[in-house]
C-alpha cells in the first residue's frame, strides 16, 4: 500500500518544490503536526507512525517548513471534503476521488494552469457550498486524509479506497462558471 500511497501524493503535489504536510491523529484526541518534509517533486519514504494513526496530507506545497497560509505556493489543484455527498453528485467531476470511510468521501480537481494559492482557495470554497461538502474543508491549509488508509475514528477501523483517480483537468474559468460566488467578492 506504502508504494500507491506515495505515487497518488507525488502525482497531488507534482513537480513543485518545497515543503509538504502530513500530520496524523493518535485516536481519540493526540494530534500530532509534523514538520514539513522538504518536497522536490519525489516524496521520500513515509515517516513511521504508530500503529493505530489516521493519516492526513495538505494538497498544497508550501514555501517553508510550517503550515500557514502566507507560505502557501500556487498550484493546480482544487479540494473538497464532501462529507455524505458522493463525488459523482458534484458539478464538475472530481480528478482524484476516494471514500475515506463507509459513506464519507473527499476529492481533489486538477486545473490546467497554477493559480494564486488564495484564489485555489476561493474556487475550493465554491465548490464546497456549491455541492454540499463541509463548510469547512476548503482553506489553504485543510488536510484530508490519506486515500487508502485505515480510519480507526471507527472500531471496525475500514481502509479508505480510491474510487478513481483520473488526469482529466479544468480551466479556472471551466470551475468559476461551474461553481457561483459564495460571498459578493466573487468568492
Amino acid at each position: 500500500m506504502e508504494g500507491r500511497i506515495e505515487r497518488l501524493l507525488t502525482a497531488v503535489w507534482g513537480n513543485r518544490q518545497g515543503f509538504v504536510f502530513l500530520p496524523y491523529k493518535e485516536q481519540p484526541t493526540d494530534w500530532h503536526e509534523t514538520p514539513g518534509i522538504p518536497y522536490n517533486g519525489a516524496l521520500p519514504s513515509l515517516p513511521e507512525l504508530p500503529s493505530k494513526a489516521d493519516r492526513y496530507f495538505c494538497p498544497v506545497v508550501f514555501s517553508k517548513p510550517h503550515r500557514k497560509k502566507e507560505y502557501a505556493l500556487q498550484t493546480n489543484l482544487l479540494w473538497a471534503d464532501l462529507d455524505p455527498i458522493h463525488p459523482d453528485e458534484c458539478r464538475l467531476k472530481p480528478s482524484i476521488a476516494w471514500e475515506s470511510s463507509p459513506g464519507r468521501y473527499q476529492a481533489l480537481w486538477f486545473l490546467t494552469e497554477e493559480i494564486d494559492p488564495d484564489e485555489a482557495a476561493a474556487l475550493s470554497k465554491r465548490i464546497a457550498y456549491a455541492d454540499g461538502g463541509d463548510k469547512g474543508g476548503w482553506d489553504l491549509t485543510q488536510v484530508l486524509r490519506i486515500p487508502g488508509t485505515r480510519n480507526f475514528k471507527y472500531e471496525s477501523a475500514p481502509e479508505g479506497r480510491v474510487l478513481w483517480a483520473k488526469s482529466n483537468a479544468y480551466a479556472p474559468e471551466e470551475v468559476k462558471g461551474a461553481y457561483p460566488p459564495v460571498d459578493g467578492n466573487g468568492h
